[in-house]
């Protein structure tokens, strides 16, 4: 189960990723159809906007997988082995709880959007909003999952730490 997970995450980055290319091909190819023929590719800026909040939701979990989340490793150094630890557990904890929310208050308004069958008039009227909305809850679910495996392999699993591994999510 650990594997189709890994491959999930992988996924979503890969698509994360995608976006970031269709952003800079978008963007350029609107600000070119704006200085030779003096008009605006209507729908980039609004996919801009939300492949943002795509490539947030998509990337997190992947980005914890590998560490790369902020640090504050000039603090968590001066700690010794314990308080790191602690510090470490304190901002997944925080980071799950935060997750949480996530899922359920997304999920909701996601429901809700789909149940109303809202649109974003003012951006590209065709999408139902809860297709954008969606990869809140979604995003936050996968990375909630990778946040309680890192969790579980800080308390659960002693044997495979290594002290070079402790970090502070924020």
């Amino acid at each position: 189960m650990g594997a189709a997970f890994d491959r999930l995450v992988n996924a979503f980055a890969w698509i994360a990723g995608a976006l970031l290319i269709f952003q800079v091909v978008s963007v350029s190819a609107d600000v070119g159809s704006r200085y030779f023929f003096g008009e605006s590719i209507r729908w980039v800026i609004a996919l801009n906007e939300w492949s943002l909040l795509f490539i947030a939701f998509l990337g997190a979990a992947w980005l914890q997988q590998r560490g790369g989340h902020v640090r504050l490793d000039i603090l968590v150094t001066r700690f010794g082995r314990r308080t790191r630890l602690a510090s470490e557990l304190f901002g997944l904890l925080l980071g799950i709880c935060v997750c949480l929310v996530l899922v359920w208050q997304g999920g909701k308004v996601t429901w809700e959007k789909f149940l109303t069958n809202e649109y974003d008039y003012f951006k590209v009227e065709e999408v139902p909003i809860f297709i954008v909305l969606a990869v809140i809850p979604l995003g936050s679910a996968v990375f909630l999952v990778q946040l309680v495996r890192d969790a579980w392999r800080l308390i659960g699993a002693p044997a495979e730490r290594r002290s070079d591994d402790v970090q502070v999510d924020l």
